[in-house]
């Protein structure tokens, strides 16, 4: 049995992924359920390398808000242990699968509303601790706040199951903010084994009205779902065909998560309906919707208070998305686009905006955040970086993932319209960069040399790959193909020791030039305004040819280069 000595040492070096040093982690919990807070649990996770014994440790909820500081307390038998990648879960047995320690009375530990919960050990020593719906909190923040908590309600309906989840089992840096998502849940299991699609998502929505992507997407309430233009009264988009909506047509909020892992950069794009001021809605109406990437949002899509707007619609809204976002806010007198930076919950700083939408109708929306830059795009060419191009830095860099929300308070019957996209682009994000492999193998002349005119950036059609001190007046061959130009290479039969394909010419396309009397080539490899191609990896090799060399097979070879495109 590891003492509490001995597990305060162990708990002096990180432990697993992230930077926190607990060696057992809070990795998933639910609060809040649509009967009556029975399907209550809290997943513990072991981080450490190590068997870890929780006997006699306690799971002690917090109030944020009512005069009780202190809720109820769940205390973890003795002869429990956790071995490394273990789970254990602490819950209502009767409707959450998996569980360890079944507690009839965990509703009253993990409270519906602005509470909080800590692990601790039995002296009352805080081994990790999170909060939530902390816009709602009036008692003391506690000293064992993590970042800005967790904000907004994360619901976990009964026909639907979800949680609060870490974006990986473990992973831990002491910010709720940045280490939870709202994702289905997996009491038990990993919470990775939620992710069932892949990070590259395209749909143009050209399937049957009615077709959902909750196969894609998890959904709060609502999933994604196509729909006949025509139906809802506005023309077809750009790109033709069906679009979808997002919302709830009950009404209130909705938000849709795509079922990836988190990563940091993402580049996302669609065509989006977007609404002038509605004449139709009353003075204190409001709808509002967000596109955001690199982070989260609540059950109910609820916004961020950006400019005021909270107290000209008379709403008391709790904040719940973080990261980078496309914000879009819809009065009876304004519309108006921003780009956010929601951070890890708790704030916002707008980066661009108001962007005033004078009149109703289709607008390419883009949103491409890679390091700590972020670009945002309103209008122009669909998978191009132009239009109306905002740009900010320093922006929220957290691993999460891609969120669709919408949120209205509009109190005339079908004043609200739903949130209406199409051709929709989620892609992995990357900076454009070439790569040289290998070494070159010298002609008379010279060693040929490989270059590019500029980096391989979606929508660049002037890219080109550039040979050098080549053979004046002769030919040379540029060989292309999709990957990348790897080592070690093969030795070309019949050409000089050296001489090494770098590219695989299984199916590669060879390009003959002239090369110019100074010795330079250039071969045209245009990257269309194709969001999709972002990452793609070509890899290319030239091969000079010189009658003088004293080979069967008289050629000269470059190194090979990897253009990796990227925004």
């Amino acid at each position: 049995m590891l003492s509490t000595t001995m597990t305060l040492l162990a708990a002096m070096a990180p432990q697993g992924p992230g930077t926190s040093t607990a060696p057992i982690v809070i990795n998933e919990f639910s609060y809040d359920d649509s009967s009556s807070n029975d399907s209550v649990f809290v997943e513990l996770y072991n981080r450490s390398t190590g068997p870890v014994d929780i006997s006699g440790w306690r799971l002690q909820g917090h109030d944020g808000s009512s005069t009780t500081v202190l809720n109820a307390a769940v205390t973890i038998p003795g002869g429990t242990i956790l071995n490394p990648g273990q789970y254990f879960v602490v819950g209502q047995a009767a409707k959450v699968p998996n569980v360890d320690l079944d507690a009839p009375s965990m509703n009253t530990v993990l409270e519906t509303g602005a509470d909080g919960l800590t692990l601790e050990l039995p002296s009352g020593t805080v081994i990790d601790g999170v909060t939530w719906e902390m816009a709602r909190w009036s008692n003391a923040v506690p000293a064992w706040l993590e970042g800005n908590g967790l904000n907004g309600d994360i619901f976990n309906p009964d026909s639907l199951p979800q949680s609060a989840a870490r974006k990986v089992d473990g992973f831990d840096t002491d910010d709720n903010g940045c280490d939870f998502r709202l994702l289905p849940w997996s009491p038990g299991a990993a919470n990775e084994s939620v992710f069932t699609a892949s990070a590259l998502y395209e749909n143009n929505f050209d399937d049957a009205p009615g077709t959902t992507v909750d196969n894609a997407f998890h959904h709060s309430f609502v999933s994604g779902t196509t729909a006949d233009p025509a139906a809802l009264g506005i023309p077809a988009s750009p790109q033709g065909g069906n679009c979808s909506t997002w919302f709830d047509p009950s009404g209130g909020g909705n938000a849709n998560m795509l079922r990836s892992g988190s990563l940091e950069d993402w580049v996302v794009e669609c065509y989006a309906y977007l609404r002038g001021p509605t004449a139709a809605m009353d003075a204190n109406d409001i709808e509002t919707f967000a596109i955001g990437v690199r982070g989260t949002t609540d059950s109910f899509g609820e916004p961020v208070d950006v400019n005021g707007l909270f107290g000209y619609a008379g709403v008391t809204w709790q904040p719940g998305a973080t990261g980078v976002a496309w914000f879009g806010v819809v009065t009876q007198t304004t519309s108006d686009l921003y780009l956010c930076d929601f951070g890890n919950g708790g704030s916002v700083t707008v980066l661009a905006g108001p962007i005033a939408v004078a009149t109703d109708g289709w607008q390419r929306i883009r949103l491409s955040a890679l390091g700590s830059d972020v670009v945002g795009n309103i209008g122009g060419t669909y998978g191009c970086d132009d239009g109306n191009r905002v740009t900010a830095s320093g922006v929220t860099n957290c691993s999460s993932g891609v969120y669709i929300q919408y949120r209205e308070n509009v109190s005339q019957t079908g004043a609200h319209r739903p949130l209406t996209l199409d051709g929709l682009a989620i892609v992995p994000n990357r900076g454009a960069s070439t790569v040289p492999v290998g070494a070159g193998s010298a002609t008379t002349t010279g060693t040929p040399g490989i270059s590019a005119n500029g980096l391989p950036t979606v929508g660049n059609l002037a890219y080109s790959i550039i040979g050098s001190n080549l053979v004046p007046n002769s030919v040379s061959f540029t060989v292309l193909n999709l990957g990348d130009a790897a080592l070690p290479g093969t030795q070309i039969p019949g050409a000089p020791i050296g001489a090494r394909f770098y590219v695989n010419n299984n199916g590669a396309q060879v390009v003959l030039r002239l090369n110019g009397p100074g010795g330079a080539s250039s071969t045209p490899l245009a990257i269309p305004c194709i969001t999709a191609l972002t990452g793609l990896r070509i890899g290319a090799q030239i091969f000079d040819f010189d009658p003088a060399l004293a080979a069967s097979v008289p050629l000269g070879t470059s190194t090979g280069l990897t253009s990796i495109v990227g925004n």
